[in-house]
């Protein structure tokens, strides 16, 4: 089971939650947080032809488009670590 942090500030907000993966694919990934009320995340990638994810190595990153409940906050950092998903909004 993927494992799937959120953990950034942007937008004047700090973003810290555990999250349960909803859907992903190449353009697009999609989160709930593990909190009452839930939040929806989604990333997408922030430049034409890029691709979520880590290369094939694993160790790569993706800049992102991060979207909380349904509004674009910032850009976040996508990141793949084997049974880890790391997701860091940040101001640029």
């Amino acid at each position: 089971m993927t494992k799937v942090l959120v953990d950034g500030i942007a937008a004047g907000r700090i973003f810290k939650f555990e999250c349960d993966l909803v859907s992903r694919d190449a353009k697009q990934a999609t989160f709930t947080t593990k909190t009452n009320p839930t939040h929806k995340i989604q990333v997408t990638p922030r430049y034409v032809e890029s691709n979520i994810g880590s290369d094939d190595t694993g160790t790569g990153q993706t800049v992102c488009a991060f979207a909380f409940d349904g509004s674009y906050c910032a850009l976040a950092m996508y990141k793949e670590e084997k049974d880890l998903i790391k997701i860091i909004p940040q101001d640029y």
